[in-house]
């Protein structure tokens, strides 16, 4: 528990203990990495290091990297990204791909007065974009985005209430969109959209299945804890009924997780996302569950040991490997890492389909600018 200091007021004869507000803090990209994001512009509520995917983090890139986010002068996360994503076809197609998540690839980006951004040169940041176009907009019967009018990196859109974080990469034959929108209300939406361009593998079924890894230090790390303000779920694995951390076999009824602050009580519901169509995959048919939660693991260097499975490109299915970080351990006022699959079918000659799939993280707790 953290001691806070307490100062007497004078009212009324009376003497008062009042807590002096919160100092806000803000994010060293410096120390972090990445390059700094403030929205709205002027008047932040949302600053965050951000890194482009060629740039990000684990054995084989992780996407659009967020680190060190902060909400209100309060942080949310120290890191989130999708160290593990992989691919499984139907019996008969092309078999099971671990896939990379760093290889940067064109997509169109318009400023904002209607323009072409053209920018061959791998992580970019584009801000203030007025609209971006990908192959989960264009259908990948299309191809890709032409070579002379294209950009790479992540491009920026501004809007009253949101601000939306954009890339696209490239992995073979399949293109990735990762996107994270982040909400003036703190709400966060991290997506990954999973399209292809023409091949004779896309025409057969197959699953998509993105790991997202959230290292949620709300107010700071090692005081955090799951559940509910007013008890925790231990230990770190839950058991299959579990509220939140394994699945029903149908949406409904989806009981969230929840991480927040042991002594804040500041915190934010991870809830299941689907799409509204056939393409919401609720399992997968090789992952070995949906959701861990885990101790923070130190590594050497700035990286923890549990950012991913180590695995190559060759270690497709999530194995016991996975499983061996969690030990049964306390998550009671501890550092704690959410690991939370999202999924998506890719049915067979779908080849303009893009399902878009990905956590929504909602804000609980008093998150006001100065608070306690």
């Amino acid at each position: 528990m953290r001691a806070r200091m307490l100062f007497v007021v004078a009212v009324s004869g009376l003497a008062l203990l009042v807590a002096p507000p919160a100092q806000a803090a803000s994010p060293n990209c410096t120390v972090a990495g990445g390059t700094l994001v403030q929205f709205p512009t002027g008047s932040p509520v949302w600053e965050f290091c951000v890194l482009t995917p060629i740039q990000s983090s684990g054995t084989n890139g992780s996407g659009v990297e967020i680190r060190e986010a902060f909400y209100n002068g309060h942080k949310v996360m120290k890191r989130g990204h999708i160290p593990i994503l992989n691919v499984k076809y139907a019996p008969g197609g092309c078999g099971c791909f671990r896939d990379w998540f760093d290889g940067e690839i064109k997509f169109e980006v318009r400023d904002q007065n209607g323009n072409i951004v053209n920018n061959s040169q791998s992580g970019q940041i584009f801000d203030n974009a007025s609209s971006v176009r990908t192959v989960c907009d264009s259908g990948g019967s299309g191809g890709d985005i032409p070579p002379s009018t294209g950009f790479k990196g992540v491009a920026i859109e501004r809007l009253p209430d949101r601000m939306i974080l954009t890339s696209q990469t490239s992995a073979g034959w399949y293109r990735y969109e990762a996107k994270w929108t982040f909400f003036t209300d703190g709400h966060v939406l991290p997506q990954t959209g999973y399209a292809a361009t023409s091949s004779s593998c896309v025409n057969s079924s197959h699953h998509h299945n993105s790991y997202w890894r959230l290292d949620m230090d709300i107010d700071d790390s090692g005081n955090d804890a799951v559940g509910t303000p007013g008890g925790t779920i231990q230990p770190d694995e839950c058991p299959a009924n579990c509220p939140g951390t394994r699945r029903p076999a149908e949406p409904v009824g989806l009981v969230p997780l929840k991480v927040f602050d042991k002594t804040s009580s500041r915190g934010y519901h991870v809830n299941p996302h689907w799409v509204a169509n056939s393409t919401y995959d609720p399992f997968g048919t090789f992952t070995i569950g949906d959701a861990w939660l885990l101790q923070y693991k130190t590594g050497s260097g700035p990286v923890a040991s549990e950012i991913d499975d180590g695995n190559g490109l060759g270690g497709c299915p999530i194995g016991s490997t996975f499983l061996s970080w969690s030990n049964n351990e306390s998550l009671d006022a501890q550092d704690v890492v959410v690991w939370y699959r999202e999924g998506a079918l890719h049915g067979s000659g779908q080849i303009d389909a893009c399902a878009r799939t990905g956590p929504v993280l909602e804000p609980f707790g008093d998150w006001s600018p100065g608070a306690p």
